[in-house]
């Protein structure tokens, strides 16, 4: 709750997801360029996918009397990130892939 009120608790939630799972793959990613020394990059795969869905949704129009009903379109994204490295000492192929919150 902040500041008593549950008015934006859902926006500041999902903000907080948001921000905390992009600066976790930063934090990854970093730590990757840092063993950069035993490691060698293989493969970086950057993929976002969106979904575009009209619905009718209700709304207040204006300072009318009633909702109204508009045709709206929804916009779901999503964003994954994969990394495929080589330790140089043994060889071995490792796979790091994961969504990242959108």
């Amino acid at each position: 709750m902040i500041d008593g009120r549950m008015d934006h608790f859902w926006e500041y939630a999902g903000s907080s997801v948001v921000e905390s799972g992009a600066a976790q793959w930063a934090l990854f990613l970093q730590r990757l360029q840092q063993s950069a020394g035993d490691l060698r990059l293989i493969l970086f795969v950057k993929q976002r996918m969106y979904d575009e869905t009209p619905l009718k949704v209700r709304h207040a129009k204006g300072r009318t009397k009633g909702p109204a009903q508009a045709i709206t379109k929804v916009l779901q994204t999503r964003y994954r990130l994969g990394v495929v490295v080589k330790v140089k000492a043994t060889g071995e192929l490792l796979c790091f892939a994961g969504w990242a919150p959108t």
